[in-house]
């Protein structure tokens, strides 16, 4: 018997095509078109892996997330969207989110995801594909590559600890707005945020 997956998705078309494409490696598919089937069939197939779309005709994708971690289901859950922006991304991994993938999908990006979260081996096209897109507007981090996507789901877990984060990068590259992020999604985000400039402290 193949590893269980369960997808969540209102679009017919896609639903066909990952179940298709899933089917045929092996897995073990169901399929539900909205929020109430997700709960339903998260509770009675007890998939390994839920692919969830965040925007369901009768719900919200991450209040899915939340009453499934509610009921006890452990699954690992892969977020879909094509409304992607940091906040969501944060959100989900804070509900217990282990990947999250933007649309329009790309079908092997997301079996090397549901191997990642299955610890399964990896073909090297199934690796994290490097997207060089990145944008930053003051106060805000924007960017809807992949990249980013990890970038905010690293946010998401290294805010729910008090821990010490090195963050390297080049002048401009939005260092500091990753410090703040990471601080305002944080339980100290009411504590105060000082951002020193490290080259403009003389040695002693």
């Amino acid at each position: 018997m193949g590893r269980r997956v369960l997808i969540v998705d209102d679009e017919p078309a896609l639903l066909e095509t990952l179940q298709m494409y899933l089917s045929e490696r092996g897995y073990e598919v169901g399929c539900a078109s909205n929020a109430s089937e997700a709960i339903d069939s998260s509770l009675t197939l007890n998939p390994e892996v839920i692919i969830l779309d965040i925007r369901l005709p009768d719900g919200d994708g991450l209040q899915v997330l939340k009453e499934l971690r509610d009921r006890g289901c452990s699954s690992k859950v892969i977020v879909i969207t094509a409304f992607h922006d940091m906040e969501t991304a944060i959100k989900a991994v804070k509900l217990g989110a282990s990947e999250y993938i933007p649309k329009p999908l790309d079908v092997e990006e997301l079996e090397g995801a549901i191997k990642r979260v299955l610890r399964l081996p990896l073909r090297d096209e199934e690796t994290l594909r490097v997207d060089p897109c990145l944008q930053y507007e003051e106060g805000e981090i924007v960017g809807k590559s992949r990249p980013m996507m990890e970038i905010f789901k690293a946010i998401g877990k290294l805010s729910e600890n008090r821990v010490t984060v090195l963050i390297e990068g080049e002048t401009g590259t939005g260092k500091e707005l990753i410090a703040r992020a990471i601080h305002y999604h944080s339980p100290f985000r009411d504590e105060p945020f000082l951002a020193i400039n490290c080259a403009a402290i003389v040695g002693t």
